[in-house]
């Protein structure tokens, strides 16, 4: 039998430390883009330009570390037209803290949103109430979550041993975010 993922902050924080501030920033921007397909959740296929705009703005960015202030006014109108709290759009806004103040926590905080994400989509998929016996190993095993985790473990992985390209990373994210099965 395969060993479940599990969201471990500390040990995400940990791992987090030890990478580059660049590197940190493509993670978190990386758990922005696969929360995209979630925004709006519980009504998923919401499409918004303006989250686009700015994943697209925060990308360019991040892989070639010139920073405009096109970056600086997506995020703020993604803030400013989208629910604030929703994960994608809080997600992203980690990233951008990431990449603009290199704050670890912010990291920490943007895979938190894709994890717990996932956690509320299993819960409310499998109509189960974590009060009920073996609820959070029945919503940790769930797929959605397990993709999640995956991802984030795959992505520090890359991160951690590669020479600073993004690309791979982020292009895996994109990939995830467009999967049907990513909701």
């Amino acid at each position: 039998m395969l060993s479940m993922f599990r969201f471990d902050e500390l040990r995400l924080e940990q791992a987090l430390q030890a990478l580059t501030p660049h590197k940190r920033a493509v993670f978190a921007l990386a758990c922005a883009e696969r929360l995209r397909p979630l925004l709006g959740y519980p009504k998923v296929g919401a499409s918004s330009s303006t989250l686009d705009t700015a994943l697209v703005a925060l990308r360019v960015v991040v892989e070639s570390g010139s920073v405009g202030l096109d970056l600086a006014a997506a995020v703020q109108a993604c803030e400013a037209g989208l629910d604030p709290d929703d994960d994608a759009v809080a997600a992203l806004t980690y990233a951008y803290q990431v990449f603009a103040a290199d704050t670890v926590d912010a990291a920490v905080f943007a895979a938190r949103r894709g994890y717990e994400a996932r956690d509320r989509l299993a819960t409310d998929q499998l109509a189960i109430e974590f009060t009920h016996p073996g609820a959070e190993s029945t919503i940790l095993s769930h797929a959605a979550v397990q993709d999640e985790l995956r991802h984030q473990a795959e992505d520090l992985t890359l991160l951690a041993a590669s020479d600073g390209n993004s690309t791979l990373v982020l292009d895996a994210a994109q990939r995830a975010s467009g999967r049907i099965d990513a909701v």
